[in-house]
């Protein structure tokens, strides 16, 4: 029983030290609409199936996932059900007219869990990340079950001393009612959230690692009071010490269970704490604070010194510094002025700026990160669908292993003629009260997603993010070969326009060149480089009070050709409409418009760059001539891609000469220049042919059609489109180290995984055979205290080795 007192003594002694290093609950310190894009292959019929959102309250671990998942997955109509246990949501693919969503909370609700449709709030979801009424109740159990079991214990140490002396015996009895008393104010009050727990699912016949704990602690209190029946007050044998320290065992446990897994988690809870804290935004117009979640496009907003842009924007008066670390990962702040673009969720530092909506709140990129990092959690790696079906049955075996043990126990004391029928029940129901003590599903169950959730939440805060979450893991971990895009990924990407030249009969009318350029471009250049030069090189061209009236000039007929250029119609001055086309010199030619011979040729140089040819009204208006650079850290990205023991390439739609001097200089081979987005995906495909893990890197919109083809997509972007695009890793910050950093996340990451699963199976193996006493001719056995403590250790270990796992990926 000592060591009891002890593990009790210690498990407080971690619960102050973690409030003490600020892992305090209430005092944090920090540096989900429709789902959006789900993966799924559509089933026959698919204009009926959709995809609803399900809260659901009451999970604790994997296995509660496991549940829940196997319940809705096994209902008619329903093609795909994915649960995220740390969000504690559902997200349901069904056929509506086969089940509907009520019947879907109802199913939930039949097996033990609640449910409600729709999502949860910001505010809700930073509560839920953030655990802190779960980690008040929690701590407060623990204190007085600590408390009780501390004092039980001095009783029986009492009992035990004065049983010796004549006047003490008199006094056992009402020291026995006394300690009684204090085990039932542990087991109703201080441990209702075992019994809660376990009995709430058991009547719908679902069982969990309370059910175990709860059985061991009413066997040893039913057992208890039956001795005290049969015996009397002071010959009965009671176990009031040990399921009072059990009950503090288990509920220390849970506690530091919750406090790890809210620390895992810490970066993700910081996205849902910006989204709560930018929920006041001042409109220019006439100086009101409004909420966030209702400014409507081409609004003129005041983004005020040291506040959360709330939207994302463009700047159209001011320069400031903006900390983008939050979003990207980038440390160094970064300057912002006229054209600029903010995003969602970063912190504007040092002055007032006046940016226009280009979107509303609830298409943010923040909100979208948010929304594809909560999906994330939801995707499983290869595997874990086999370790929660075991979970799933493995209180059923605990069980009746329990049972077995019981009987063996009975039976082989037998031996022993001397021990009464009393006694002999009493040493069967401590083996099963040790058995139930011992398993721990829980371990099996957070093994992998545990593991998963580091990882996510590590490459997170290296501005990366994993869409597919445990799917983009598991696929990044067998990659052989990476092909690579060139503009903006093997270079600088932040192109400079050096020189424009006008045709002679534009050279007098540049002004209608520039507000067409910017307003044509002003969709492009969120997803490509070249049209984010060109929209801000030509929005810094226009007079102040032409900038605000651009982001509402009307554009119409807007079409991208990905690899070659745009067309659309833009309406000028006096509402007249003009044709624009932006593009390479094929793309203007395809559409018959002339391009003059230039005055004089000059041979290509290392430092010769792109044209981008733009014509108005089908007439040949002028040409841009951009210049990039290679990015500096490329060579040893490459060399340490290499060093991972991966095959390179580049593909790229620049030109043969462009393509041949990026290859010399990163000793780099081309596997093909001059590729439309349909030949990079055709390449793609060839290399998978020949047997090849195939990822490919990227940073626009022409390169999704070879993400989508490859095993993994990875894209250097941060927007809405590359969210909801093909790419399974969005890379957010302009860094290209973080490619390597990330085969390196996925790899450990997967490792570790299995590993967890390996231990947890192990743990569960020896706890459950020491207690049925396999290990007793050696002289080795345990009791429901020591077996408890093991357990509650088991999952503490499992967290605590992906909190270190999260650390060291960092």
């Amino acid at each position: 029983m000592a060591c009891c007192v002890f593990t009790a003594y210690v498990m407080n002694r971690i619960i102050k030290a973690c409030e003490l290093f600020d892992v305090k609950l209430l005092d944090i310190q920090y540096n989900e609409f429709d789902d959006g894009f789900i993966s799924w292959e559509a089933p026959e019929n698919a204009s009926r199936f959709i995809s609803t959102r399900l809260t659901i309250t009451g999970m604790f671990c994997g296995a509660c996932a496991g549940t829940i998942e196997k319940a809705l997955s096994d209902l008619e109509g329903v093609d795909r059900a994915t649960v995220s246990s740390s969000l504690e949501r559902a997200t349901v693919v069904h056929d509506v007219l086969k089940v509907s969503a009520k019947s879907l909370v109802a199913t939930i609700e039949d097996i033990g869990y609640g449910a409600a449709l729709g999502e949860r709030s910001a505010e809700q979801n930073l509560q839920l990340l953030q655990r802190t009424e779960e980690l008040c109740s929690l701590r407060s159990s623990f204190q007085g079950a600590a408390t009780l079991s501390s004092a039980i214990a001095g009783i029986e140490q009492l009992r035990a001393f004065s049983s010796k002396t004549p006047w003490g015996r008199h006094g056992n009895g009402i020291l026995q009612l006394i300690a009684l008393s204090l085990a039932l104010w542990v087991q109703v009050f201080d441990s209702r959230w075992i019994h809660r727990s376990a009995w709430t699912r058991g009547r719908h016949g679902t069982f969990t690692m309370d059910t175990l704990i709860s059985l061991s602690l009413l066997l040893g209190m039913s057992l208890s009071m039956f001795n005290l029946t049969l015996r009397g007050l002071e010959r009965g044998q009671t176990y009031f010490t040990s399921g009072s320290f059990l009950a503090t065992i288990i509920t220390a446990g849970r506690y530091l269970d919750t406090l790890l897994k809210k620390k895992n988690v810490t970066n993700f809870t910081a996205l849902y704490k910006m989204q709560a804290e930018a929920a006041l935004v001042k409109v220019r117009k006439d100086g009101a604070y409004v909420p966030a979640a209702l400014l409507r496009l081409q609004q003129e907003i005041v983004i005020e010194q040291s506040s959360i842009i709330p939207c994302d924007c463009y700047v159209i008066e001011g320069t400031s510094t903006v900390d983008e670390s939050i979003m990207t990962g980038e440390a160094v702040p970064t300057r912002k002025t006229t054209g600029d673009f903010l995003l969602a969720g970063t912190r504007n530092l040092s002055h007032s700026l006046v940016a226009i909506v280009y979107k509303e709140q609830r298409d943010s990129t923040l909100d979208q990160l948010i929304d594809s990092i909560s999906m994330a959690t939801e995707h499983k790696m290869d595997g874990q669908e086999g370790v929660e079906a075991i979970t799933t049955y493995f209180v059923l075996g605990i069980l009746m292993l329990t049972t077995l043990g019981f009987f063996r126990a009975f039976s082989s004391s037998q031996q022993h003629i001397t021990l009464a029928l009393v006694d002999r029940i009493n040493l069967a129901s401590e083996r099963a009260m040790a058995i139930l003590a011992a398993a721990c599903p829980c371990a099996l169950g957070l093994a992998t997603p545990s593991a998963i959730m580091a990882g996510i939440d590590a490459a997170w805060s290296k501005g990366v993010l994993f869409l597919n979450g445990a799917r983009t893991i598991e696929n990044l971990s067998k990659l052989s070969h990476i092909v690579m895009d060139k503009t903006g990924t093997l270079t600088e990407g932040r192109l400079a326009i050096t020189s424009a030249d006008f045709a002679s009969q534009f050279t007098s009318r540049k002004h209608l060149c520039y507000r067409l350029l910017c307003a044509a471009e002003r969709e492009e250049a969120q997803n490509h480089p070249v049209g984010k030069v060109v929209f801000q090189w030509a929005l810094t061209q226009l007079e102040d009070e032409d900038r605000r009236l651009q982001s509402s000039v009307p554009v119409r007929k807007l079409n991208s050709t990905p690899g070659k250029g745009i067309s659309c119609e833009v309406e000028g001055p006096y509402t007249a409409w003009h044709e624009v086309h932006i593009g390479n010199a094929s793309f203007l030619l395809e559409n018959n418009i002339s391009i003059p011979p230039p005055s004089h040729k000059s041979p290509p140089t290392l430092e010769s760059g792109t044209a981008v040819y733009f014509a108005i009204n089908n007439l040949f208006a002028g040409k841009l001539q951009l210049q990039d650079i290679i990015r500096p850290n490329a060579p040893a990205v490459i060399s340490n891609l290499r060093s991972l023991g991966l095959s390179l390439s580049m593909l790229t739609g620049d030109t043969e000469s462009e393509a041949q001097r990026v290859s010399c200089q990163l000793s780099i081979p081309v596997l093909a220049s001059k590729s439309l987005p349909a030949d990079k995906h055709t390449h793609i495909l060839a290399l998978q042919s020949k047997g090849a893990v195939v990822a490919m890197l990227g940073d626009g919109i022409n390169d999704a059609p070879a993400q989508a083809a490859a095993d993994v997509g990875i894209l250097l972007s941060l927007s809405r489109s590359a969210i909801a695009g093909a790419a399974d890793v969005i890379v957010m910050s302009p860094d290209l180290t973080c490619v390597p950093n990330i085969i390196e996340i996925a790899r450990i990451t997967k490792s570790h995984a299995k590993r967890n699963v390996a231990c947890a199976a192990m743990y569960n193996i020896v706890a459950v055979g020491l207690a049925m006493g396999v290990a007793e001719r050696w002289g080795v056995s345990i009791d429901a205290s020591t077996a408890g403590t093991m357990m509650a250790l088991s999952s503490l270990g499992l967290l605590a080795s992906s909190l270190w796992l999260r650390r060291r990926l960092q």
